[in-house]
């Protein structure tokens, strides 16, 4: 029993000192780490796209083409704003909210470009095949990978009422992104073309974000804490 006791003491004092050697990170460095990681999400991006073979407008309106790329990059950026920029609010906006705007986001996106097609008068486009649909879903994914990996990287443990409802929209915003940026790449436009291939994503990452947002963004993992409500 005394080994037991002097052996926990020499541990608890280990950890101390540690601590003392290694101290929590300031607010501030914790910032730049996260908007270092953020940049290098989105540089792989823009890789991607490069990667893939760039921007491809194939006669399509330079208008309808930027402007799906501008609303779509704003609604993305909105909806991770409302899951992770808090407000100033601890426990950040009620669940239904976030559960709602991750739901509403794909149809937004696709009222946003259905609207933009009505407004400059672009011509409707024969169906194309399902294997155009497949791929763009694929890239979409890959568009998005990289800002998902910075966001699971930075944005851990960060919620303790509501983990899987910001793990939903988060990552819906992510998918949002990756489909702004294959509005660049993919010179279709059918509407049915961009919904499966371009927005049903997102909808997979929504579902995504919601099993695994108790593991990358709740707080029942941490010693000592649990989750409220």
């Amino acid at each position: 029993m005394t080994r037991d006791r002097e052996n926990a003491r020499r541990l608890q004092a280990t950890i101390e000192d540690a601590i003392k050697i290694a101290p929590a990170p300031s607010r501030a460095q914790v910032s730049r780490t996260r908007s270092r990681l953020l940049a290098a999400g989105l540089v792989a991006s823009v890789v991607a796209v490069g990667l893939t073979g760039g921007v491809h407008l194939n006669g399509r309106p330079t208008t309808l083409v930027y402007g799906t790329l501008l609303g779509w990059a704003a609604i993305a950026m909105a909806g991770a704003w409302l899951a992770i920029g808090r407000r100033g609010a601890m426990l950040g906006p009620p669940t239904r909210l976030l559960v709602a705007c991750a739901a509403a986001m794909g149809p937004v996106l696709l009222a946003w470009y259905a609207l933009l097609e009505h407004l400059l008068g672009a011509a409707g486009e024969a169906a194309v095949p399902v294997s155009m649909h497949v791929t763009c879903f694929a890239i979409t994914l890959a568009y998005a990978a990289g800002p998902l990996a910075a966001v699971g990287a930075t944005y851990r443990a960060i919620d303790p009422v509501h983990p899987r409802a910001t793990g939903a929209l988060l990552f819906a915003a992510i998918g949002a992104l990756g489909g702004a940026l294959i509005v660049l790449h993919c010179w279709v436009g059918e509407l049915a073309h961009v919904a499966l291939g371009h927005v049903l994503p997102l909808v997979g990452l929504a579902a995504a974000g919601a099993l695994v947002g108790d593991r990358l963004f709740g707080t029942t993992s941490l010693p000592g804490r649990g989750r409220l409500g």
